[in-house]
């Protein structure tokens, strides 16, 4: 009977970690302001978990969110009076950041969830892409469009899709240890999850997502090899079938995505030259061009920036005489944001936001780059202390730092949410609480 029970509970924490991931991941009727207040409701009435174990958490990250990036990047708003509906609706989607972190925090701290119900959770969470991809595939009808089809534009858009998916990805990446300890259905299943987040990323067309597959792969072959160095842990027959998986599926994702990834990055290519050639202005031509104007407005007010509710007017005129200019176009470049979002955060409220964000991202260096050195240093002693989760929040920090040059990800509150959730879900993995490698059986609070 206590095993049952045991099994049970484990089975609704796991889901309550996938469900997480789902509202995150794919946008629904409700708001996920709404379903992490009625969830975090719902684990307080449910567990009543001691109060005490809730000061284990990492809460200098909660004060650096708030301090620097909901306060700095806020500010400027009220530096322009009356504060324009631009400015409250920023307001409210910054201060959403409050609602995320402390969910996060209240998720860990009532469900106490072991490595096994954060893996599978992670995989469950991963059917969101699945989803999308078999919704989005039912309704075409040939081959041909599916291979051409830009995938992400149902319930949200490509970008978030494609750069969501591929954060999916990387963080999948690092769960082969457990994987191979838990059983092969583990390792399938945990396989089957990354192809399909890997194949959401590329299915997207997205060009600022596929930036951190590159720098992922790296990063977690050197992990995975000083692992191996340090650790007798896995056979000889399990590193063989980990590589040969590997490659097959890495040799059956370039032969399914080779066109359409081709015929982006040669796109890519394209504009850039023809942008610097001052011939022609193509997608990546306009965010330049976005970005020449992003710098001019900034320099004209570095304190206050344009400001929210000036800046359409200010990027129509500036970018309709850069593009005249440049290449003898009359036309403006006017979009919701400057894909990017060092430049959007500069351009539209001045230095104080723009230190803001940099300090949060910084921060998120700082803490999983010292994190990676101090697990490096305790495995010494014991191979069995290496964790993958500081390697994956140092790897997924730089694969967000990479899509905020293309995209400004943080302008909408899907992006919020989905940037705050999984940053503050791995801090407090890569917490010092939770650095030592734990058995499956033993409980991260």
């Amino acid at each position: 009977m206590l095993a049952i029970n045991t099994v049970s509970a484990n089975i609704i924490k796991i889901f309550f970690v996938a469900f997480s991931f789902w509202v995150v991941l794919l946008p629904g009727p409700f708001s996920f302001e709404a379903l992490f207040l009625v969830l975090g409701i719902l684990y307080l009435g449910i567990y009543r978990r001691p109060i005490q174990e809730i000061k284990r958490l990492p809460w200098l990250w909660f004060w650096i969110a708030i301090g620097f990036f909901v306060v700095l990047t806020s500010l400027p708003v009220f530096f322009y009076q009356p504060v324009s509906n631009h400015g409250w609706m920023l307001l409210q989607r910054r201060l959403a950041v409050i609602l995320v972190v402390l969910y996060v925090f209240v998720l860990f701290w009532q469900l106490r969830l072991t490595e096994s119900n954060i893996w599978w959770g992670l995989i469950l969470g991963t059917g969101a892409i699945a989803f999308y991809l078999g919704y989005e595939i039912w309704h075409l009808d040939t081959f041909e469009q599916i291979s051409q089809a830009r995938f992400g534009t149902t319930f949200t858009n490509p970008l978030r899709f494609g750069i969501y998916s591929m954060l999916m990805a990387i963080v999948l990446m690092g769960g082969y240890i457990w994987a191979f300890r838990s059983g092969p259905v583990a390792v399938v299943l945990l396989t089957l999850a990354l192809s399909v987040a890997i194949l959401g990323a590329f299915m997207s067309q997205t060009r600022s997502a596929w930036l951190g597959f590159p720098e992922a792969v790296l990063g977690w072959s050197l992990f995975y090899l000083y692992y191996l160095k340090r650790s007798n842990a896995l056979s000889l027959k399990q590193i063989v079938i980990g590589c040969l998986v590997f490659f097959v599926l890495v040799l059956i994702l370039i032969a399914s995505s080779f066109s359409v990834v081709e015929k982006r990055v040669v796109q890519g290519k394209v504009d850039v030259q023809n942008y610097f050639n001052n011939e022609r202005a193509g997608s990546i031509g306009q965010r330049f061009v976005m970005w020449e104007a992003g710098w001019i407005g900034f320099k004209s007010n570095p304190l206050r920036g344009v400001g929210l509710e000036h800046e359409e007017g200010h990027m129509g005129r500036t970018t309709l005489q850069i593009m005249e200019d440049r290449f003898g176009e009359q036309r403006a470049v006017v979009f919701g944001h400057r894909h990017n979002q060092f430049v959007e955060e500069a351009y539209t409220r001045g230095i104080f936001a723009f230190i803001g964000l940099a300090i949060t991202i910084g921060f998120l260096f700082w803490y999983f780059f010292s994190r990676v050195r101090k697990n490096k240093l305790q495995s010494h002693t014991d191979s069995k202390l290496l964790s993958a989760w500081p390697v994956m929040g140092l790897l997924v920090t730089i694969a967000y730092f990479l899509a905020m040059q293309g995209e400004a990800i943080l302008n909408l509150s899907s992006g919020i949410a989905h940037f705050f959730f999984l940053m503050t879900f791995l801090v407090v993995m890569a917490s010092k609480n939770n650095c030592q490698k734990q058995d499956t059986d033993n409980e991260y609070t």
